[in-house]
């Protein structure tokens, strides 16, 4: 069979030279020391899987699963040449390299293929693999026998992820601990950046399931992008997506991920990378890689921010201080006239996570400014830079920006700064947004803004009340907490003006006599839902998070009850009458 395969008909016939490959596996795996035969058999089929032309033929000649069957273990049956009988400290044989690389050329791009070898038990049996390999790794072995252990390991990981990417066998990886087999192997190789970029592939689609993001071991992760994020773009950015992933939601991953250094390390690699964006030319290639890196790595900082004892680590790094840089030239590549003229996807999604990433970090600006830190977010120039997504098409960047807003309105160099730029303007303009976190970010920002005199004559001026009061009949108590902003806003509103004598009162009478009505109506029904919701508590707690609590409506009850109580404070005081209201 072996002079078969060398013979000019197996040169000119590949259909041919498969079928004689497929025969000479079989024979040959069922024989003790046929290792040189089988090397050279499977470099021949190596040879064939190159070509894409024959890949459909590994599935009809049952080439997949012959190569499967009889050269993979699947840890129970005396697999011919990796079987039980053979001790574990026996090397790996060559053969394997060609035959793992054979299967990874056939299911690239082959959906048929891969199912093929999916239902063929590949996945369990590349598992024992990967146990094997590690083991053989971790033990004295020769410099060599290392070589082949990774580069079987390169091949091995790579037929792993074309087969992933079927949602419906995520329950075969987890079964067999492949989360764990790659962690260790990254953690075996860390400076072998193929094996371990072939390893996050895979990794990046486990860590989009709940049991695959539970698995991850973080450690490795980072052992690796200390390793490469210099060196290996599309390593850094499947590392950074995973731990995006990781640290979407879950605060104690967050604290883990810090102290095994991620907090340093991502803000380290985002300083690197931002760099070299900001030193790119308009448009080219590198431009768009760093693009979608910086992407991740900005996601990962702004999910570590979330954590109360990162966000202020955060805010003093070099990162924080790189942020407006990058938001500046996305900007720039956004704008309508730019040579790029874009705003491609990529670079709107590189602009809404710089900007969730300002709004996360500056939360933790006003304790700074209150110890005399130096502004690093709270700056004019980022305030500019922000203004253009308060009206931005993607709702999700608008909101964002609405936040950031919210936390810059908290200090009074920015409050003077917000007024002096009009941006006051802008968020009595966004009562009327038709997305419901917008208008509750807007009644945030101009509770506090209304204690400056230019806004409250700016309210005045642009009807901003009106608005209020709509808001407040419209949410009633069936969004007490759109309610109670919008009550907020205007209590304060009423106080401050109040307290600094302003000539015009900035609730007028038609609207005051409206506004009470409304908010009398509103208690009474309020007062009754929060009594039978304490009425209720004994009772098992709701299933449905939409569901309003007995805190949303006290909050409600307590602030209405207080911009009553102001609007007919105010009233009394300008010697005006009216019914008396119920109490």
């Amino acid at each position: 069979l072996r002079a078969a395969l060398r013979s000019p008909a197996a040169h000119a016939d590949a259909l041919a030279a498969l079928r004689v490959a497929r025969l000479g596996i079989r024979l040959a795996a069922c024989q003790p020391d046929q290792d040189s035969a089988l090397e050279e058999i499977c470099e021949v089929v190596y040879a064939i899987a190159s070509e894409k032309s024959f890949d459909d033929a590994f599935r009809t000649e049952n080439i997949i699963e012959t190569l499967v069957l009889y050269l993979l273990s699947d840890g129970t049956d005396a697999a011919p040449n990796l079987g039980r009988s053979r001790p574990t400290s026996a090397r790996l044989p060559r053969h394997l390299i060609f035959a793992l690389g054979s299967l990874k050329f056939v299911t690239q791009e082959n959906a048929e293929n891969q199912r093929a070898l999916a239902t063929s038990g590949a996945i369990g049996r590349l598992a024992n693999l990967f146990e094997r390999a590690l083991a053989l790794s971790e033990s004295v072995a020769p410099a060599s026998d290392d070589q082949v252990v990774s580069q079987t390991l390169v091949e091995a990981s790579a037929i792993l992820r074309s087969v992933i990417d079927d949602k419906r066998r995520l329950q075969q990886f987890l079964s067999v601990d492949i989360v764990g087999l790659l962690s260790r192997t990254i953690a075996s190789f860390p400076d072998h950046a193929e094996l371990c970029f072939n390893c996050v592939r895979v990794l990046s689609k486990l860590s989009m399931a709940s049991k695959g993001r539970a698995a991850i071991r973080p450690g490795p992760l980072l052992s690796a992008l200390r390793h490469h994020y210099k060196s290996h773009a599309g390593l850094c950015v499947r590392i950074s997506f995973i731990l995006g992933n990781l640290t979407t939601a879950c605060n104690e991953t967050r604290l883990e991920l810090a102290k095994a250094g991620a907090t340093d390390l991502v803000a380290r690699a985002f300083v690197f990378h931002s760099r070299a964006y900001l030193e790119s030319d308009p448009g080219s290639k590198r431009e768009r890689d760093r693009e979608d890196l910086l992407t991740k790595l900005i996601r990962v900082i702004a999910n570590l921010a979330i954590h109360e004892d990162l966000g202020p680590r955060l805010l003093v790094s070099k990162a924080a201080l790189q942020l407006p840089a990058v938001l500046e030239r996305v900007n720039r590549s956004l704008e309508p006239e730019s040579e790029t003229a874009a705003g491609t996807a990529r670079q709107e999604e590189l602009a809404l996570n710089t900007v969730a990433c300002i709004t996360n970090l500056s939360f933790y600006e006003d304790d700074g400014r209150r110890r005399g830190e130096a502004a690093v977010l709270y700056t004019s120039h980022v305030v500019q830079l922000l203004l253009p997504y308060l009206f931005a098409d993607n709702i999700e960047a608008a909101a964002e920006a609405v936040r950031a807003f919210g936390n810059f309105s908290r200090s009074t160099e920015l409050q003077n700064c917000l007024s002096a730029l009009r941006v006051d303007e802008a968020f009595v303009i966004l009562l009327e947004h038709t997305d419901r976190e917008v208008v509750l970010g807007a009644c945030g920002v101009l509770t506090n803004l209304v204690s400056l005199a230019e806004t409250r004559a700016m309210m005045v001026r642009l009807d901003a009340v009106p608005l209020l009061v709509k808001i407040v009949r419209r949410a009633g108590v069936s969004d007490p907490e759109m309610a109670t902003r919008a009550c907020m806003v205007l209590h304060n509103l009423a106080h401050a003006a109040s307290r600094e004598g302003d000539n015009e009162q900035p609730v007028q009478d038609a609207h005051r006599e409206l506004l009470l009505r409304t908010l009398e109506e509103l208690l009474d029904i309020a007062r009754d839902m929060d009594g039978a919701e304490e009425a209720s508590d004994e009772g098992s707690p709701s299933e449905s998070k939409d569901e309003i609590g007995p805190t949303d409506l006290t909050s409600f009850i307590d602030v209405a009850s207080a911009l009553m109580a102001k609007l007919e404070a105010a009233d009394t005081a300008t010697g005006g009458s009216r019914r008396s209201h119920k109490k």
